[in-house]
């Protein structure tokens, strides 16, 4: 291929002229370049001749061009350790390649097929892999900071302690996927299907899950302090030990979670679903849950002091042991609830509910029972009787 040929595609690559030029200017060389006229040739036939062979050669120099831009990709070789920083490689087919420590950091991988890729310890920092698919893929300790991923395909992708911080991971699919000690710290994942997933360890502080589905997700221990889960679907999900401080839980389902010994100091849990939950030695000091239902939920020795329980439901919960000093049950409704041993020192249980409440050993000193309904319900000292309706 000429230096002139090779020119002409930089040109039709760059945008500077059209196919139609391009060819142009390439049947123009292929002219000049052409053999004598042969007796008899007519000028029709020259005319499509050298159409056709201009043509040809057009796509056989597009063709060794490409070769030479993406060496790896054409002759297949390995790309183990490859450098491909800031590289062009949307609907690129990479499905079970060998990528471990490439560097594909700044890389446009939209719509790419990296499914069963090996991307361990892969730079991918800034990349684009929006709408891509990582089936299956090895991403484990990979580098995928500030990357985007809207949309991509990651179910069952092993991203062990890979690093997402600052990720769009917006409607991206993570279903089954390992994510153990991973970093998502201010990652956003609105909309994100994470369920079943495991995020054991997991650092997700500050990070936007509002919508995500998180049903069945292992998040033991995770770091979740401050994130942003709002509408979130957390049923039956692990939380045990994680930290919750500070999130925002309005309107979350955490029906059937595991909640046991979290920290949810100062969370947002407003009209949270949280029925059958296990909260048992959950720390909730201050945390809002106004309009929350905890029906059935455990919160044996749960520390909700200065909480907030306005128009809550309880009923049935087991408080046994509870720390609700301070706390606002205002309306709450407390039916059928075990308040055993609770602390209740100038608690808020003005109009509350407790019909057939077991406050047996309950500390009830400076408590508001203003309106409350106690009917039926259990004080040592007192009979059921002396609380039946006027």
């Amino acid at each position: 291929m000429s230096k002139a040929q090779i020119k002409i595609l930089k040109m039709l690559e760059g945008g500077t002229i059209t196919a139609e030029e391009a060819d142009r200017l390439l049947e123009a060389i292929a002219g000049l370049q052409a053999a004598p006229e042969q007796p008899g040739e007519t000028w029709t036939f020259k005319a499509y001749q050298r159409t056709h062979e201009t043509r040809q050669r057009t796509h056989e120099a597009h063709q060794q061009h490409s070769a030479t831009a993406r060496p790896h990709l054409a002759q297949g070789g390995g790309l183990k350790g490859a450098v491909l920083s800031a590289t062009e490689l949307r609907g690129a087919d990479l499905s079970h390649k060998d990528l471990e420590g490439a560097d594909l950091s700044e890389a446009d991988l939209q719509e790419a097929d990296l499914q069963g890729a090996n991307l361990e310890n892969a730079n991918l920092e800034g990349a684009n892999l929006g709408g891509s698919d990582l089936e299956g893929a090895n991403l484990e300790s990979a580098n995928l900071r500030q990357a985007t991923l809207q949309g991509a395909n990651l179910q069952g992708a092993n991203l062990e302690n890979a690093d997402l911080a600052g990720a769009n991971l917006q409607g991206a699919r993570l279903g089954n996927a390992n994510l153990e000690n991973a970093n998502l710290r201010e990652a956003r994942l609105e909309q994100t299907a994470l369920q079943r997933a495991n995020l054991e360890n997991a650092d997700l502080a500050g990070a936007i899950l509002s919508g995500a589905r998180l049903d069945d997700a292992n998040l033991e221990n995770a770091n979740l302090h401050e994130a942003d889960l709002r509408q979130a679907i957390l049923q039956r999900a692990d939380l045990e030990n994680a930290d919750l401080a500070g999130a925002n839980l309005q309107g979350a389902e955490l029906d059937d979670a595991d909640l046991e010994n979290a920290n949810l100091r100062e969370a947002i849990l407003q009209q949270a679903s949280m029925q059958r939950a296990d909260l048992e030695n959950a720390d909730l000091a201050g945390a809002n849950l106004q309009g929350a239902d905890l029906d059935d939920a455990n919160l044996e020795n749960a520390n909700l002091r200065g909480a907030i329980l306005q128009q809550a439901s309880m009923q049935r919960a087991n408080l046994e042991n509870a720390d609700l000093a301070e706390a606002d049950l205002s309306a709450a409704r407390l039916e059928d609830a075990n308040l055993e041993g609770a602390n209740l020192r100038g608690t808020k249980l003005h109009e509350t509910d407790l019909q057939r409440a077991n406050l047996g050993g309950t500390n009830l000193d400076q408590a508001d029972l203003r309106g409350a309904d106690l009917r039926g319900a259990y004080v040592p000292g007192r009979e059921p009787e002396e609380f039946s309706e006027a």
